[in-house]
């Protein structure tokens, strides 16, 4: 074994082609071109992404997120172009790492004091979100309530990419109406997590979306979305989710400049109650329809399979847009589809009033479809009108009302008399809205007055007319002005010229109070001397009002039973049974 010789040759070495150009890097970052130094990070970055492997590179990107709070403002944005680099360039790899580099960078945006590293680092956000959508965007909305001013950029900075907006849109979209956004707990139902969460980005995205966008691209789908979620934050154990539901809204009214939206829905208190929300909803859904018309369809389209969702309130909203797009909607398809829907949903007890609403509206289009659809929604609205439910009997004859307004009389004329069978009881219901629709309804069956029904609608008015006479002294204004307005229409079918213009006097305006003891006097004058034969009928009628819970009504039913009796010619005093009379005004 010998000395080892000595080799003369020289091994020459080739540097990798990722790393030849280090030195001339090198060269630039010692040079005082700031500009030159973001390069060769750029250029480094890229160098390091071909150099390590999947393991070091996240252990160098966990590392590189202190940088960017270092406050030497250079030195962080190199921090950030080296970040937002290799993101870019390896981000496919990272998505075990997402919900730990979304947390670091939004933590690092608390502390970082440069803005060119701040729009830096949201960009590296935006440039992860394109490898990862999803598990980005759910890291910044499951972030920890009240979301920081940072997590709310993050995802405005997202919702300005438009492939990553459509994204967002969509899971937002998708938790809110199909997800399980009521969880139940040993304490009752509450909003979930995540619905909440979905609610407030809904709010920050409208707030940096152009008007034309909200407009054009989504529009059908944000208001429906909207609406649908008033039905799963009602009964959720506090008004925080509804709070949040109704700033977001706002926020979408702001931006697409609907001032009598944004109105509606901060003076409508209704809109934050457990209870009466619907018809405020109806109100924001009736100016939609208003402003937009041209998303009528659009918006039936989208709530159409919500109509059997998984949620009660879900179903609630439906039957709400329902009930009120019936004022608006001209698709003859569409109104005959929500009627059916509306028909149906009556059995459910849970939506029968708005069912029996929206029926109800579903006549005020034009007199065609009102007339087509007739038949259907008068039988409907008849089988509720005497309904254990007040709303509901109330309701069921505001809406016969409005259909008796348009309806053809062949349409009513056999059914008149079962009508005015079942309006007479709620004439003396204690609530004074269901007398007051009781008391409308049987005006406008003025328009079926004459004809082949004139004879039949004369005794029929002729029984009810006291009761409308009396009421004008009601305790409640609104009955006292739908009696006044039931007068107007009635009498004239009468035929008594001198009746007519006592009617036509100013007493009958809606903001003159009757001066009922005049009135009185005269009506029983002139109706005497016109219908002597009725005066025995009316006077009865008159009498049984002795016994009425309302002293006003007793008071006014013996000064009108009075001067019927003093007005009545002596010789026809005897059709009256004098034993009756004279007792009821003892025991008055």
């Amino acid at each position: 074994n010998g000395p080892i010789e000595k080799s003369e040759e020289v091994v020459q070495l080739e540097m990798p082609t990722h790393l030849q150009g280090l030195s001339e890097m090198a060269g630039r970052v010692e040079g005082d071109v700031v500009s030159a130094h973001y390069g060769a990070v750029g250029e480094m970055a890229a160098v390091v992404c071909e150099c390590l492997g999947d393991e070091e590179l996240c252990k160098l990107l966990m590392g590189l997120l202190g940088g960017l709070t270092d406050v030497d403002g250079p030195a962080s944005s190199g921090t950030c172009i080296m970040l937002n680099t290799i993101i870019k360039l390896r981000g496919d790899q990272f998505l075990s790492q997402v919900g730990p580099l979304v947390s670091g960078m939004i933590v690092a945006l608390g502390k970082i004091t440069h803005e060119k590293t701040v729009n830096g680092t949201l960009h590296s956000i935006r440039t992860l979100s394109r490898h990862h959508p999803l598990p980005v965007i759910n890291a910044l909305i499951e972030s920890p309530q009240p979301h920081s001013p940072h997590v709310i950029t993050s995802l405005q900075a997202i919702s300005k990419d438009p492939e990553l907006l459509e994204i967002l849109l969509d899971h937002t979209f998708d938790v809110l109406n199909n997800s399980q956004c009521i969880e139940t707990t040993k304490d009752g139902d509450v909003a979930s997590k995540d619905s909440q969460n979905a609610t407030c980005t809904l709010k920050y995205v409208f707030s940096v979306l152009p008007s034309s966008y909200l407009l054009d691209e989504r529009l059908a789908a944000f208001f429906s979305t909207l609406v649908l979620r008033f039905g799963t934050t009602a009964n959720v154990g506090g008004d925080k989710p509804r709070k949040e539901l109704i700033e977001a809204f706002v926020t979408f009214a702001k931006q697409v400049e609907n001032e009598e939206m944004e109105a509606l829905l901060t003076s409508e208190s209704c809109l934050l109650s457990d209870t009466a929300y619907p018809p405020g909803v109806m109100k924001l859904v009736a100016c939609f329809g208003k402003s937009y018309p041209d998303s009528i369809l659009p918006v039936y389209n989208y709530i159409l399979p919500y109509s059997k969702g998984n949620f009660k309130g879900q179903r609630l909203m439906v039957t709400a847009v329902y009930a009120e797009m019936v004022n608006w909607s001209t698709n003859e398809e569409i109104l005959q589809n929500i009627v059916n829907a509306l028909l149906i949903s009556m059995n459910d007890d849970h939506l029968c009033l708005l069912s029996i609403i929206g029926l109800g509206n579903s006549t005020s289009g034009t007199p065609e479809l009102a007339n087509k659809f007739a038949p259907s929604v008068i039988d409907a609205l008849m089988s509720v009108i005497e309904h254990k439910v007040e709303d509901i009997c109330m309701e069921s004859m505001n809406g016969l009302n409005n259909a008796f307004k348009v309806v053809e009389a062949s349409r009513v004329q056999p059914i008149l008399i079962n009508v005015f069978n079942r309006i007479r009881p709620h004439l003396a219901k204690k609530s004074p809205k269901i007398r007051a629709s009781a008391f409308r309804l049987l005006g406008t069956l003025s328009r079926f007055g004459s004809g082949l029904n004139g004879k039949v609608f004369l005794d029929l008015m002729h029984a009810n007319l006291p009761a409308v006479i009396l009421h004008l002294t009601d305790a409640d204004r609104n009955v006292q002005i739908a009696c006044k307005e039931t007068m107007r229409k009635a009498i004239p079918l009468l035929g008594s010229e001198e009746l007519n213009a006592l009617i036509g006097r100013r007493w009958f305006d809606s903001n003159i109070r009757l001066p009922f003891d005049s009135f009185s006097n005269d009506f029983a004058k002139k109706f005497v001397a016109a219908f002597p034969d009725l005066v025995p009928n009316y006077v009865m009628s008159t009498i049984e009002f002795f016994q009425s819970d309302w002293p006003q009504l007793r008071a006014s039913a013996a000064l009108f039973a009075g001067d019927l009796l003093g007005y009545l010619p002596a010789h026809q005093r005897g059709t009256l049974n004098a034993g009756i009379v004279c007792t009821a005004f003892i025991n008055l």
